[in-house]
């Protein structure tokens, strides 16, 4: 009986003691302890601990073993944080230390960039704002270029293919210039006699095929420098203007030096060289094909002579303007190499 009421009492002290654990400083479990609810405030000397639920504490020191921590959403101020795989995150602030980052392939958009080196790019969009690029040597095709100061250019340069070697001072040639130059060019013709014509000794008209030109629609002035000569000191000679089409207008005058102190003389001379000089005499005629002349001698034989032919005509139908010439006798007159028109369209 005795012995009954002692293993009873021994029960019932372990049963209260087990339940009265959570007044204890400190207890050595060899076991497994089995408890609804366990409130530790030191652990010693654990080799493991496993647990299905939470733990809750103030500071938790140690190292987490390997594996994923899906749970921890976020740690406070990390001193340094060593990555061999990808972070993956909405927002990354700091600096980077490592000074290459190959793997950074792509940034969104950013209010501002410096780079101290070289930016390599495949293609660059946006403005530039600095104003001088010295480093920016080529360009590609632009579909606009403004430039407010000055734009040097080499010479030669190339333009739409072809190599340019006009300088800047040729170029400064064209200051004034309204309107396109060939066109200008284009009212302005010269023609001259690249060899002697066939001498004429006779009174009859022949056309000088070498100062020939085709003159079309338009008003035009005209000059001739006619070069001419004498085999006979007192044979003058007659000049004469044609056109092949219609011509409504036309004027022309012929002048020369001449042996007249006073007078006229109708005597062609080259030599005038008095003080008081001579005077110039000219024929002039309104018709085409119409003899101008006959001067009447030259100073010299086979000597060189100018006469001068001014005019103006006024074409309405194109054709062919000619310039004729013969002898006032039936000696030898010939018009020279170099003899010239020079024919300007003012309409």
């Amino acid at each position: 009986m005795v012995a009954v009421l002692k293993w009873g009492l021994v029960i019932a002290i372990q049963f209260f003691l087990i339940n009265a654990l959570t007044a204890q400083t400190g207890i050595t479990v060899t076991g497994t302890v089995d408890a609804n609810t366990l409130s530790v405030t030191s652990i010693t000397n654990v080799s493991n601990m496993s647990f299905t639920g939470t733990i809750e504490g103030g500071t938790f020191s140690g190292t987490l073993s390997a594996g994923t921590s899906n749970a921890i959403t976020s740690v406070g101020t990390l001193s340094a944080l060593t990555v061999t795989n990808n972070i993956t995150a909405g927002t990354i602030s700091g600096t980077l230390t490592a000074a290459a980052q190959p793997n950074i392939t792509s940034l969104g958009g950013l209010s501002s960039i410096t780079v101290s080196g070289n930016i390599t790019a495949g293609t660059l969009s946006g403005t530039i704002t600095t104003a001088g690029q010295p480093q920016i040597t080529t360009v590609g095709t632009l579909n606009g270029l403004t430039v407010s100061g000055t734009l040097a250019i080499p010479s030669p340069f190339n333009l739409s293919g072809t190599s340019v070697t006009v300088t800047g001072t040729e170029m400064n040639q064209l200051t004034g210039v309204t309107s396109n130059i060939q066109t200008q060019l284009d009212r302005i013709k010269i023609v001259s006699l690249s060899s002697d014509a066939t001498a004429n000794a006779t009174t009859t008209l022949a056309t000088i095929s070498g100062l020939t030109t085709a003159v079309g629609v338009g008003t035009y002035v005209f000059q001739y420098f006619i070069r001419y000569q004498s085999s006979v000191t007192t044979t003058g000679v007659d000049f004469a203007i044609n056109h092949t089409g219609t011509v409504t207008n036309f004027l022309a005058n012929w002048r020369y030096a001449s042996t007249g102190g006073a007078a006229a003389t109708a005597a062609a001379s080259q030599a005038i060289s008095a003080a008081t000089g001579n005077i110039h005499e000219s024929y002039s005629i309104r018709t085409l094909n119409t003899k101008m002349g006959p001067t009447v001698s030259v100073d010299i034989i086979n000597a060189d002579m100018l006469a001068i032919i001014e005019g103006i005509l006024i074409v309405t139908a194109s054709g062919s303007l000619e310039f004729k010439h013969n002898s006032e006798t039936a000696a030898s007159t010939q018009v020279m190499a170099g003899s010239s028109l020079i024919l300007t369209k003012v309409n």
